[in-house]
């Protein structure tokens, strides 16, 4: 959802949402929660260009008040988003990129309103290739802690975990810890931090998807703003940290008429946003 108010307000009315009604994945309830918004949009279609790369489009497809599916390229990569209710209980991705299509499957288990535990398999040509399991903790509305560990079909130990751990400013993450132990990379646990900062004072137009969706892809896709997809601005400088080094990298964003995000452009990477209304 885009709005066009003062950033007082909009502070207020996103603080509502965060805390009243974006973990369940239903946007039904959002013009009772904002009933004085003139203006609101939803995230349509992102089209993405990459210096080393093709262009394409990554479609978002409603049914109503909820998202049903994302479709990046030419049916590329698809998600398909099942509800129970008004919780997004199970997502499937299939990666047609491949010989034979790679099919994440991701069930959610809720604790409340909030997303607690994603578990899955992955799989190609019917064979379960690994399961994993996700665990989120939260400080208060804000998920802090996300942990994923990958099995082996019938292993109890773990082959690899993936964590992340999140500190905000408000409601903008500020620093994202990430760290990948996988035996089978030299020099394992690699660890890269990365801080965020600059915020603009305008929507992040990631906020109008749904929470679980976003963690879902945590650690198996970080396309876009990867783990700042949960900020509710649009950070400005970026700063990344490894054993190697660091490197910051600076965001130029421009705004439509309405005031909501139209274009970002990082290093090699520009987006163009496109809305419908809500």
């Amino acid at each position: 959802m885009k709005i066009k108010l003062k950033y007082t307000s909009l502070l207020f009315a996103l603080m509502l949402l965060v805390s009243c009604g974006r973990s369940t994945g239903d946007l039904g309830g959002l013009n009772d929660l904002l009933p004085n918004y003139v203006h609101n949009r939803l995230l349509s279609k992102v089209h993405v260009q990459k210096t080393s790369a093709a262009p394409y489009d990554v479609h978002y497809m409603y049914a109503g008040s909820r998202l049903i599916s994302v479709t990046k390229g030419n049916n590329q990569v698809v998600e398909t988003l099942e509800y129970d209710g008004n919780q997004i209980k199970k997502i499937t991705k299939k990666d047609n990129t491949l010989s034979q299509p790679l099919i994440i499957t991701s069930e959610l288990h809720y604790g409340g309103t909030q997303v607690a535990e994603i578990s899955g398999t992955v799989s190609q040509s019917g064979v379960i290739l690994e399961t994993f399991v996700t665990e989120i903790t939260y400080n208060g509305d804000q998920p802090e802690i996300i942990t994923t560990e990958y099995y082996l079909p019938g292993n109890t130990s773990a082959t690899r975990t993936l964590k992340s751990e999140i500190s905000y400013s408000g409601f903008n993450i500020s620093k994202w810890v990430y760290t990948i132990n996988d035996a089978s990379i030299p020099g394992s646990p690699v660890v890269t931090t990365t801080n965020y900062s600059d915020y603009d004072t305008h929507q992040n137009p990631f906020r109008t998807l749904p929470v679980p969706l976003i963690l879902s892809n945590v650690h198996l896709e970080n396309e876009f703003l990867g783990i700042a997809e949960l900020s509710i601005s649009n950070y400005k400088t970026m700063t990344v940290q490894t054993s190697a080094g660091s490197h910051t990298e600076n965001v130029v964003l421009t705004y439509n008429s309405e005031g909501f995000p139209e274009t970002s452009k990082q290093a090699d990477t520009t987006l163009h946003f496109e809305y419908i209304p809500f």
